[in-house]
C-alpha cells in the first residue's frame, strides 16, 4: 500500500523477489514479471563526487541513475520503453542509529521525459501515478517535502516541473456541484481549495518576488473571475500566486505579462513614486532586473485576455 513501510525482508515477502536483499543496485528488474523496482536514499552518505537530484514537485519525481548509465542503458531503455510496471521505494537515509532505515512505498510511476544533456548520470523525470496530493500520511509528507539545495538541483541541468500541472491531476480534480459552485461565486478570489492548487503549483512562492509566507498568498486569476466560465474558474493554469501588493496591481490590471514572462507596466495609472514604494522602477525592475515569471502554454490564452484589458487602460 502507497506510504506504508517494509523492511528489507518484508519487501523481498511481499514482491517475491529475492534480488532485494542480494543486489546493491537502486534498480532492480524481477526475475519473475515486467517489473521494474527503484528504491533510493535522499539524503546520500560519504563524500560522493556526484550529489544526486532526486525530489518530487507534485506527482512528478525527478531521478538521477547510476554513474554509470546512460539513456542508451539497457535497463535505461527498459525504464523508458513504458513496457515494465515501476515500483518506487525510497527511505530518508540509510539507517537510523545502527539499524538500517526502513523503506516507504511511494506507488507506481511512469516514465515521461528525460534530460538530453544527461549522462552517467541520466536525468529522468516520472510521473508518480499513486501521488496523494492532500496526504496526512507522515512518510509520504517527509518524502514529498524533500527539497535538496538549489546548488544540486542546479549541477546539471534539471527538468523542473515547477509551473506544469500534470495530465493526471488534471484529470482527477473534482469539480464542485451545483451547490458548491454557488458557494465559491461568493466566495473572496484567493481562498479555498483552487488556492491550495495554486500554492502547490507554485510552491508556494509569490512568483513575482519569491515571498514564501502563505498566510499572505493570493491566488489571482488572470482572466477575470466574472469573464470565465466553471471551467476557466478552476484551471490553475488560470493563476497566479502573488503577494498583496502585486495582487492588487495584477487584478486592476496595472500590470501585465507577456507570453516571455516579462513584466508590463501602466507607470502612469501606478504613479513612478508609488513603483518605487513597492520596490519597483518604472521600467518594472526590481534590485535592476527585469521581473520575469515562469509561464507555461497553459496560461498565455489567459494572458492574452489580461493584456487586452491592461492596454485599454494606458
Amino acid at each position: 500500500k502507497n506510504g506504508d513501510q517494509y523492511n528489507s525482508p518484508s519487501v523481498c515477502n511481499t514482491i517475491n523477489e529475492y534480488r532485494w536483499e542480494t543486489s546493491r543496485s537502486g534498480i532492480i528488474s524481477c526475475t519473475d514479471s515486467d517489473t521494474i523496482l527503484i528504491r533510493l536514499n535522499l539524503i546520500k552518505e560519504g563524500g560522493s563526487e556526484y550529489d544526486y537530484r532526486d525530489y518530487f514537485e507534485n506527482d512528478y519525481f525527478q531521478w538521477d541513475s547510476q554513474n554509470s548509465q546512460d539513456i542508451n542503458t539497457p535497463l535505461i531503455q527498459k525504464i523508458i520503453s513504458g513496457s515494465y510496471e515501476i515500483l518506487l521505494f525510497i527511505r530518508m537515509t540509510k539507517k537510523i542509529g545502527s539499524n538500517p532505515a526502513p523503506w516507504t512505498y511511494c506507488g507506481r510511476i511512469e516514465y515521461d521525459k528525460y534530460d538530453k544533456n544527461s549522462a552517467m548520470p541520466v536525468s529522468i523525470r516520472f510521473l508518480n501515478i499513486d501521488y496523494q496530493f492532500r496526504t496526512s500520511n507522515p512518510y509520504l509528507l517527509e518524502i514529498y517535502e524533500f527539497n535538496p539545495s538549489e546548488e544540486v538541483k542546479n549541477q546539471k541541468k534539471s527538468i523542473s516541473a515547477k509551473n506544469e500541472v500534470s495530465p493526471q491531476r488534471r484529470a482527477t480534480y473534482k469539480k464542485p456541484n451545483k451547490t458548491e459552485r454557488k458557494g465559491l461565486v461568493t466566495t473572496r478570489v484567493g481562498q479555498g481549495p483552487y488556492r491550495e492548487d495554486l500554492i502547490s503549483k507554485w510552491n508556494c512562492e509569490c512568483a513575482i518576488t519569491g515571498i514564501n509566507n502563505k498566510s499572505i498568498l493570493i491566488a489571482s486569476h488572470i482572466k477575470r473571475w466574472k469573464d470565465s466560465n466553471s471551467d476557466e474558474r478552476l484551471d490553475v493554469d488560470n493563476g497566479i500566486l502573488l503577494s498583496p501588493n502585486f495582487d492588487a496591481l495584477f487584478d486592476r490590471h496595472l500590470i501585465s505579462f507577456d507570453d516571455d514572462g516579462f513584466v508590463l507596466v501602466n507607470n502612469t495609472s501606478i504613479g513612478i513614486s508609488n513603483c518605487e514604494l513597492i520596490g519597483m522602477n518604472k521600467f518594472g525592475e526590481i534590485e535592476g532586473k527585469k521581473i520575469k515569471i515562469n509561464v507555461n502554454e497553459g496560461m498565455k490564452k489567459y494572458l492574452k485576455e489580461h493584456r487586452k484589458i491592461f492596454r485599454d487602460k494606458l
